[in-house]
């Protein structure tokens, strides 16, 4: 299931109020993730994200639906994006039981296990577990702030320039919604 839709700007608006957000429902199965990641992709380039952002997105996006999917146990998993003036958000939730990540042990190089690694070096990573499932947020920075530089802060976070989000409109239109 997915919803997509567009807030107008009301007078008091802020920075952290979302302009533009969508929410997807999948299956919890391997074919999920590329149409997740799909999904981003075109919606980050409907809104009009910087390039960097939008191939951010897909490979984020691909990493946490495969964390869920692999490690949750979940049956379903549900994806949320938003947009604001500073950030891009991505949310995935699954309604798995946590389970910390397993390190690698032995001489050989491991085949998983780098994804948490990749997302950190793109957005402010976020997990946030508890008994009814897990949510991993990853927040993309859409503004080089003075403490942060243009290499990235501590955070590992990678800014990306400003001022490239499109002004929301008011609009009485719906996406239509799709089961995936």
């Amino acid at each position: 299931m997915i919803a997509s839709s567009s807030t107008h700007e009301p007078p008091d608006v802020t920075s952290a109020t979302p302009r533009f957000s969508a929410l997807a429902s999948f299956p919890a199965q391997p074919r999920s993730v590329p149409l997740l990641r799909r999904l981003m992709r075109n919606l980050a380039i409907g809104w009009r994200l910087p390039a960097e952002v939008v191939d951010a997105l897909a490979l984020i996006s691909t990493e946490l639906a495969t964390n869920a999917v692999v490690h949750s146990g979940s049956s379903d998993v549900v994806a949320l994006l938003t947009a604001d003036l500073d950030h891009v958000a991505l949310a995935v939730r699954d309604h798995g039981q946590w389970r910390p990540p397993v390190g690698c042990t032995g001489g050989s190089l491991p085949t998983s296990g780098r994804g948490t690694s990749l997302v950190r070096a793109l957005a402010e990573l976020s997990v946030l577990p508890t008994s009814s499932g897990t949510t991993v947020v990853a927040r993309i920075p859409l503004d080089a702030s003075p403490q942060r530089g243009r290499g990235g802060g501590s955070d590992g976070a990678r800014p990306v320039r400003r001022g490239r989000l499109p002004a929301a409109r008011p609009t009485a239109r719906t996406r239509p919604t799709l089961t995936i």
